[in-house]
């Protein structure tokens, strides 16, 4: 979530752990000028995630984003797998709710 509140793409491109379906994740963040901060705690209370059927260690996720005043309009969904080398996040969209 930090490298998503950074913004930077290359920085996501270069991680291992996090994959996106979408050629370019973050466009509407900067088309719309959102500042995201990294996650506080109580940002997981509105977030909401479940197992994936027939899939063990791998999660749903729908995470609302963050910034400097709180909650945004902004949602990111995927898919969280945990593995020997930690959890890897596979984001399929970051849009408005």
């Amino acid at each position: 979530m930090a490298l998503i509140a950074d913004g930077r793409r290359e920085a996501l491109a270069a991680n291992e752990r996090v994959i996106f379906l979408a050629e370019d994740p973050l466009l509407w963040l900067r088309e719309d000028a959102v500042e995201l901060v990294p996650l506080p705690s109580e940002a997981w209370a509105s977030s909401m995630a479940g197992p994936v059927d027939r899939r063990p260690g791998t999660w749903w996720l729908a995470v609302d984003l963050w910034g400097p005043d709180g909650p945004t309009d902004y949602t990111l969904e995927g898919t969280a797998v945990e593995g020997p080398d930690g959890i890897r996040l596979t984001v399929s969209d970051i849009h408005v709710m």
